[in-house]
């Protein structure tokens, strides 16, 4: 028990050395006969810094290059009628102002302070500072108002989380960012002169009420696009006619977006597109007919496209997605004949065809090569 004690003690150094709300990184004194100050590999300042979270230092280097100060309660999976959670959730955040200690640590590459409480307080300019931050996570943590720009000085970004926040964003900072997670953090218009790298972008969960945004037609690399719950409204053609050729997985699930999807697909078949792997389209007012284009997504596992206004026939060339996994057609007005061309897919497990009003007959053909098929509606 005395050992658990002086294990909280020391790990509550850590918050006090870096919010200016307790006192400064120089301030924290520890004693020279501390088994932490014998510590081997770890610079002396940087090593107050550590304390008991064992955040390795640099093996080579003996540079603090990771901080994990994440609120180990996340606030989205807690019961809010369970007060136990919440009451862990409260004494588990950290609140005030972060420390200019901050900058101390000279090498730090990965800085994760999601899910605490700083309490509407902006993000520090001087993380911008930070120069060889790579990974930088400020999800749920209660930061607001506008991201500052000195971000766009960390050239060595690779992923940003601003998830949940009330931020005003004018901006995308750095050049290479792989994943940039901005959910309920939608800016209106974004320039995309250094998005050259950007691979996976989730605007997810959110009330935007936007139509889709025409500068998704500069972010030629993307290969993840998550738009699902996010208000998007207006035709598909925003996004249509853009050059998102490397898509593997696109979400636009439960919106109220309309049209029809065959120049979305006839693009995304028609610029070499060999690797979409997961098309989610449920929920929407999309109508017409599928196209036979999409015969062409030959790496296709998971297409979701219920409770649509879908009409017509399937196509046959859905017989040629001989990697498709998922089919849901579910809930639409699907009028037209099943093809037997659906008995060539060898790796169906669920299918879903109920609440359509089909016509023709459904033979032995149409299951012929079924043989993974678990599900069927």
């Amino acid at each position: 028990m005395a050992k658990e004690r002086t294990c909280f003690q020391l790990s509550f150094l850590i918050f006090l050395s870096l919010f200016s709300k307790f006192v400064s990184l120089e301030a924290t004194k520890l004693s020279p006969n501390s088994s932490i100050s014998n510590a081997a590999g770890c610079v002396e300042l940087e090593r107050k810094a550590l304390l008991w979270f064992k955040q390795g230092c640099s093996e080579q280097t003996g540079h603090v290059i990771k901080l994990h100060l994440q609120n180990p309660y996340n606030s989205t999976f807690i019961d809010p009628g369970d007060s136990t959670e919440l009451a862990g959730f409260k004494f588990s955040c950290l609140s005030g102002k972060i420390s200019l200690s901050l900058l101390e640590l000279k090498k730090l590459n990965h800085l994760d302070l999601s899910w605490n409480d700083f309490q509407g307080k902006t993000i520090p300019e001087y993380i911008g500072s930070l120069s060889e931050l790579s990974y930088l996570d400020l999800s749920g943590a209660s930061f607001s108002g506008l991201v500052p720009p000195h971000l766009g000085n960390l050239s060595n970004l690779r992923y940003l989380n601003l998830y949940l926040g009330k931020l005003l964003i004018c901006f995308l900072p750095c050049r290479n960012c792989i994943c940039r997670d901005l959910r309920r953090n939608f800016p209106d218009s974004l320039p995309t002169t250094n998005l050259t790298a950007l691979r996976i972008l989730r605007l997810g969960f959110n009330n935007f009420s936007n139509f889709l945004p025409r500068w998704l037609s500069n972010i030629s690399t993307l290969e993840v696009l998550d738009l699902s719950i996010s208000g998007m409204k207006g035709p598909i053609d925003h996004i249509s006619r853009r050059k998102l050729c490397k898509l593997q997985l696109l979400y636009l699930s439960n919106n109220d977006i309309s049209g029809e999807t065959v120049d979305l697909v006839a693009v995304l078949s028609g610029c070499g597109n060999a690797s979409l792997e997961a098309l989610q389209l449920v929920g929407n007012k999309l109508s017409g007919q599928i196209p036979g284009s999409t015969g062409h997504f030959k790496q296709l596992r998971s297409r979701y496209l219920q409770s649509n206004s879908f009409s017509g026939s399937i196509p046959s060339s859905i017989g040629s997605l001989n990697d498709l996994e998922t089919l849901d057609l579910s809930s639409n007005a699907m009028n037209g004949t099943i093809p037997d061309s659906i008995g060539q897919l060898s790796k169906l497990v669920s299918l879903n065809l109920k609440w359509n009003s089909w016509i023709g007959i459904v033979s032995e053909t149409h299951f012929l090569s079924l043989a993974k098929l678990e599900r069927f509606y």
